[in-house]
């Protein structure tokens, strides 16, 4: 994988799934968001193979991150990474195209 977008707001779990990144693909350019404003800019400038995406955000819900994904690089895959593990939530996501969805814990 070359490039590889993490949207996270919490800074220690942001650093951790950038850590699990980096080990698994080594030569991957690995992009931070903590919301959804830079998440946005970072999806108009660079391409991305993977998205992980955490669904509560500080400015909104990831799964409007998802849905503009879908719209302006629908190639990426995107995973949700979150605590909320409730079925409405899996469905709703998976609703919006999501590859994946991950609990934190």
């Amino acid at each position: 994988m070359k490039s590889c977008l993490i949207i996270e707001d919490q800074i220690d779990c942001q650093h951790w799934l950038k850590h699990i990144v980096s080990a698994a693909f080594p030569d991957c350019e690995i992009h931070l968001a903590a919301n959804q404003t830079r998440a946005r800019i970072l999806i108009t400038e660079h391409s991305f193979e993977l998205a992980i995406i955490d669904l509560a955000l500080p400015d909104g819900c990831g799964l409007e991150i998802v849905r503009a994904l879908k719209r302006i690089a629908p190639q990426t895959k995107s995973v949700i990474m979150t605590a909320m593990g409730e079925d409405a939530k899996i469905v709703a996501a998976l609703s919006a195209g999501v590859q994946g969805y991950l609990l934190k814990e």
